[in-house]
């Protein structure tokens, strides 16, 4: 009897594909369900994504958001308007969870191959890639696209260069998704800028020329509107840690630090949730 392992490594590539991308959207939609069954706006779905593309049409796509482009999530708000609005969330959800799925996809392709020669191995790290744990908030979501699409991008530039035209367009298209829904190309840049200085291997100028153009567009973006950057405090800190342990916050009365008390009181709950 063989093993499911030796099954594996025997299946075709289309199949193998088929069979991933079955498990990759199955895995996701049962992390968040509700994103199908009881669709909602989450995050900035609503108030950025659709409610600004309907505002302002094609014009809100390069519009900047917490400093930087996020194009593709206001293409999808642009994609959504034609539907009723009750069906634009559950529209959002599908579009999310494609490309929430993308990356445990290629990995099981035979250009995920210098990950591992072994399906198996690589079934396992397609997985740990869809049942990252602690990441709720980033599922099944239009908001938080960007990760998926930075980690599909991130492992795409470590796996082999395209060897036909169509995987070319491919990572064009890839590439120039990920730079433009984040900064993204400011990391991976000079990864592969990197490796092609080691590899001189030309297929990498697929990579190096779309990601130098979002790396430019975003640059141009930060450069522009500084204002539109979100200013806040990085990283662990005392005054951080005082807000978590003490449910409030720190001000400064005499020059010394105080906690202020931020906890539900019935003299600050609204009056009729107390009737």
């Amino acid at each position: 009897m063989s093993s499911p392992s030796a099954n594996l490594e025997g299946l075709s590539e289309r199949t193998v594909l088929r069979v991933s991308a079955v498990i990759a959207v199955a895995s996701v939609m049962a992390r968040r369900p509700d994103a199908l069954f009881a669709p909602q706006f989450s995050w900035e779905d609503g108030p950025e994504w659709y409610q600004v593309a309907r505002n302002f049409g094609f014009k809100s796509v390069g519009r900047v958001y917490n400093g930087y482009l996020g194009v593709p999530q206001r293409l999808a708000g642009l994609l959504v308007q034609p539907l009723p609005l009750r069906y634009a969330p559950l529209a959002f959800a599908v579009i999310a969870i494609i490309i929430q799925a993308l990356p445990a996809i290629y990995i099981m392709s035979e250009r995920g191959r210098p990950f591992h020669r072994s399906r198996t191995v690589r079934a396992g790290i397609a997985l740990i890639c869809l049942w990252v744990p602690a990441s709720v908030d980033t599922n099944s979501n239009l908001a938080h696209i960007q990760w998926h699409l930075f980690i599909l991008a991130a492992i795409m530039c470590a796996a082999a260069p395209a060897a036909t035209v169509g995987q070319g367009v491919l990572d064009v298209l890839v590439i120039l998704a990920a730079g433009l829904s984040a900064p993204s190309a400011f990391f991976l840049l000079p990864v592969v800028g990197l490796r092609f200085v080691l590899e001189r291997n030309r297929r990498l100028v697929t990579w190096l020329v779309p990601l130098a153009m979002t790396f430019a567009a975003q640059a141009f973006a930060v450069v522009k509107w500084p204002d539109r950057r979100p200013h806040a405090t990085l990283g662990p800190s005392i005054v951080g840690g005082a807000r978590i342990i003490f449910n409030g916050r720190l001000s400064h009365r005499g020059g010394r630090p105080v906690v202020e008390d931020l906890s539900l009181k019935r003299d600050r709950l609204p009056a009729h949730l107390l009737t």
